[in-house]
């Protein structure tokens, strides 16, 4: 019996992926992806992963299908549609109404969705404790993204809600407005982080007087988004650095925007872990940086960006080691508020 080549393979299987496109259907579309990986790289891996990402991560990518675009070959998301909401979830797909709200629920960004590790924060969490978790976090959120009423139902009516502090370029003000992606003066997109040096560069003061009201922006809309949870709060800061690392002050002499998570010290994290029921911090990550390793060789492999270039290891994201350490401060946090099987 003839074996199909990898440019058949694909082929039969563009038709349904576009369809699924055209519907909306980001579940379905990543599924077929998925599936298609496990055939293509049995054949042969490097062929595979030009043919997954120029024929179908390519069109996926900021739809909504978070890092699996870029990262099939070497983690598997499991990643799930929740009603209501228009991202993909990292999984498995917990089973909320069999829960019975003996839940916890994760918000916060990529250091909490999992990136490039095979078992996020969730994970470990929901091991230690012996109760589902609910992982909705997405990379690069802001404090806003989370205010969706959707996500809100899902959180209040579960036991806990684990937030992590979040980046504060994600937050702007009424001259520059929106998340990280901002506007100049003459309409034009740009960076947030990039226009902020931009103004440093030129007058200190100008940016001094921005990062102080961004900061104050942040601390409104994280105070907000806690208001808004009606079960405990744990605060959660995940970062290579330590609070008190970065300052305004700092940045005024360097221009430096700090390690995420970027333009927030000990300062703006004081005032927000005040409205949590408690604070838990992990700072350093021994595991950095690390090679990615294909699922299907057990050979390092590599992951894509969103031009489709490869590159081989992470020295950014938190490390498999980084996420147990944060599972299990948290459970320590929890099983003290008697949440727990």
């Amino acid at each position: 019996m003839r074996t199909c080549s990898i440019e058949e393979t694909v082929g039969s299987n563009k038709a349904a992926f576009l369809e699924a496109l055209n519907r909306k259907d980001l579940f379905e579309a990543n599924k077929i992806v998925m599936e298609l990986c496990n055939v293509l790289f049995e054949i042969n891996p490097d062929e595979a992963r030009q043919q997954i990402w120029k024929h179908f991560y390519s069109r996926l990518y900021g739809r909504g299908v978070q890092y699996q675009c870029f990262d099939f070959e070497s983690v598997d998301y499991e990643l799930y549609h929740s009603a209501g909401l228009k991202k993909l979830f990292r999984g498995p797909k917990p089973d909320i109404v069999d829960a019975k709200g003996r839940y916890v629920t994760l918000l916060g960004a990529s250091q909490f969705f999992g990136r490039h590790v095979q078992r996020s924060p969730h994970h470990h969490l929901a091991d230690a404790l012996g109760l589902t978790c609910v992982n909705l976090s997405v990379g690069g959120a802001g404090p806003e993204y989370f205010l969706s009423p959707d996500i809100l139902r899902i959180a209040n009516a579960g036991l806990a809600v684990v937030l992590q502090v979040l980046s504060g370029k994600a937050v702007g003000c009424d001259e520059y407005p929106g998340g990280d992606i901002t506007h100049r003066a003459n309409g034009e997109r740009v960076k947030r982080l990039k226009l902020l040096r931009e103004i440093w560069e030129t007058s200190p003061d100008e940016a001094s007087r921005l990062l102080r009201k961004w900061r104050a922006r942040y601390v409104e809309a994280m105070n907000e988004l806690i208001s808004h949870i009606e079960v405990p709060v744990v605060l959660v800061w995940v970062s290579a650095r330590a609070p008190h690392e970065w300052s305004v002050d700092r940045f005024m002499e360097t221009g430096e925007k700090g390690l995420f998570p970027h333009l927030i010290g000990e300062d703006t994290v004081r005032s927000v872990a005040a409205r949590c029921a408690e604070f838990v911090e992990c700072s350093r990550d021994d595991g950095l940086p690390y090679h990615f390793v294909s699922r299907f060789t057990g050979k390092k492999c590599p992951s894509m960006d969103k031009k489709g270039r490869m590159f081989w290891k992470n020295n950014y994201y938190p490390s498999s080691g980084q996420a147990a350490r944060v599972a299990s401060r948290v459970e320590a946090v929890l099983r003290g508020m008697h949440i727990k099987k």
